[in-house]
């Protein structure tokens, strides 16, 4: 009786480390296993291959060329399901980030939830921006005047929310931009509001927007137009072009028109990109008045660090 008592004993046990090691198994194992995905580690370093196993500590990814790795989850910057269109020579491509906006105007796409970016140009010029959803981003900027001579402080607020739409191809979404100036006597205030539509992918698009607004009380004489656009060239590399038309109230005239053209590029590195080109302006007011055809440009140089 006691040897029959203690194999049915040593069945139990034997029957708990099965169901125990079974879960412990179903626990560790994805339930795709046949997605491909990207990791990106902390170093930098990129792996492409399927899960095979996980748990609360690491992560078993096979991959082509190097086997199966074992990959600590705390050095795991992220990583996401591996899309083919990623690929440039074979190689995989930077993410753009930062696909929210061109150099100056935005796009119709919106970043996702929780992710944003902080910009700044020409050292003075400072701007971050975080989604607030999937489909809505706030902004705020400003210019510390006050802290190099003491002369007035611009300050804005953009918001941007992203309309539905049934084209997977095309971006809509309208916003808006308010300005005001402190630490001056000027009390006059700037407000727009714009609507983008965007065709095409992160990579490759074409963008028509049109705002309208006021600029210290007086409205503006007729709508803002912008038609731009982007393409990537490069792993690392985008191009912009960017042609905005304003109608103002002009100084001597009881109606101003103002050009903008935007020609450049963006590099992009794991934690940060490079905004730079040639900003271009034409104002038909100072061509009527001091007959200057000429277009005055200026080098453009941004700094734009995204975050999640």
């Amino acid at each position: 009786m006691n040897n029959r008592y203690i194999a049915i004993i040593r069945l139990f046990l034997f029957g708990i480390f099965i169901v125990i090691g079974s879960s412990e198994m179903i626990g560790q194992t994805p339930k795709d296993t046949s997605s491909i995905w990207r990791v990106e580690m902390k170093d930098g370093n990129v792996f492409i291959g399927k899960i095979l196993t996980e748990n609360s500590k690491a992560i078993s990814l096979k991959t082509e060329y190097l086997g199966t790795l074992a990959l600590r989850k705390k050095d795991i910057e992220f990583r996401e399901k591996h899309d083919e269109r990623k690929m440039l020579d074979g190689k995989v491509w930077r993410e753009n980030k930062v696909y929210g906006k061109y150099i100056l105007s935005p796009t119709g796409f919106l970043h996702e939830k929780g992710k944003g970016y902080y910009e700044n140009k020409y050292v003075f010029i400072n701007h971050i921006n975080v989604a607030t959803s999937d489909r809505s981003s706030i902004g705020v900027g400003l210019v510390p005047g006050f802290l190099i001579d003491g002369s007035s402080t611009p300050v804005w607020l953009t918001a941007q929310f992203q309309l539905p739409s049934k084209n997977k191809n095309l971006h809509i979404s309208v916003g808006g931009f308010i300005a005001s100036f402190l630490f001056d006597e000027y009390t006059g205030n700037i407000g727009i509001v714009n609507a983008v539509g965007t065709y095409g992918n992160k990579n490759i698009n074409f963008s028509t927007g049109i705002g309208y607004g006021s600029f210290d009380g007086e409205w503006m004489r007729g709508p803002s137009f912008s038609f731009s656009g982007s393409i990537r060239v490069a792993r690392r590399t985008y191009l912009f072009s960017e042609n905005i038309l304003n109608h103002v109230q002009g100084y001597r005239t009881e109606r101003g028109q103002f050009y903008m053209f935007v020609i450049g590029g963006r590099t992009i590195w794991r934690k940060i990109s490079l905004d730079y080109g040639l900003l271009a302006i034409k104002d038909t007011e100072m061509i009527m008045y001091y007959n200057d055809q000429n277009l005055g440009a200026l080098p453009y140089l941004g700094i734009v660090v995204p975050f999640n």
